[in-house]
C-alpha cells in the first residue's frame, strides 16, 4: 500500500527533474542567443565604420596625387 501511494510522488518528482532539466537548457540557449545578437550588433558597427571609411576615401580620391600618372589631369 505503501509503495502505491509513493508512485504518483516518484513521477511528480521526475517530472520536475526534467522540467528543471530543460529550464537550464533554455536559460543556457537564451544566453547564447544573447552572446550571438552582441556578437552580431558589434560586427555590424565594424562594417558600418569601413563604409564610412570607403565613402570618405572615394569622395577624396579624385583629389589625392598618389594614384595619378605624371601629367594626369584631375576628372
Amino acid at each position: 500500500m505503501f509503495q502505491l501511494r509513493q508512485m504518483p510522488n516518484r513521477h511528480l518528482e521526475q517530472r520536475l527533474a526534467y522540467l528543471q532539466g530543460e529550464q537550464e537548457r533554455i536559460q543556457r540557449d537564451q544566453g547564447m542567443a544573447f552572446l550571438a545578437k552582441a556578437n552580431l550588433e558589434c560586427k555590424e558597427a565594424v562594417i558600418k565604420e569601413h563604409l564610412r571609411a570607403a565613402r570618405v576615401f572615394l569622395q577624396l580620391a579624385p583629389h589625392l596625387d598618389y594614384d595619378r600618372e605624371p601629367g594626369e589631369v584631375p576628372s
